[in-house]
């Protein structure tokens, strides 16, 4: 009896394997041929061991999982006809500080905060 289980325990295991393997051939060859080569593996050792785990039920999930990542990770940014891709973070300042070479504007209130004068009189040192 005992021979049995285990005898379908590991048939269940190679069937569920064999069915996550099929699955993960779509985020296999989807990864492959979009370049994204290591999320191609993962997804296909993911998608089996997910269907030896728990068969369509989690290999179908899985395998949708990661053909998404490999759409979205091999998607090409859109940019303008010779500008330059700044990887999602705004421009670097142009030579020159950003100015043209020139001084930065004065600050409003001579550089005291929102056109406040200093406070008046007193110790501006460290306090004890």
């Amino acid at each position: 009896m005992e021979g049995d289980l285990g005898q379908a325990i590991g048939f269940g295991l190679l069937i569920g394997s064999l069915v996550g393997a099929l699955c993960g051939l779509l985020p296999l060859i989807l990864g492959v041929v979009r370049g994204q080569i290591g999320l191609a593996i993962g997804g296909f050792v993911a998608c089996v061991a997910c269907g030896a785990i728990l068969g369509l039920i989690l290999a179908i999930p899985i395998a949708a999982l990661f053909a998404y990542l490999i759409v979205k990770a091999s998607r090409e940014p859109t940019v303008a006809p010779g500008q330059p891709y700044y990887g999602g973070q705004p421009p670097p300042p142009p030579p020159g500080g950003g100015y043209g070479g020139q001084a930065p504007p004065p600050s409003p209130g001579g550089g005291y905060g929102a056109g406040q004068p200093p406070p008046p009189g007193g110790d501006w040192g460290p306090r004890s």
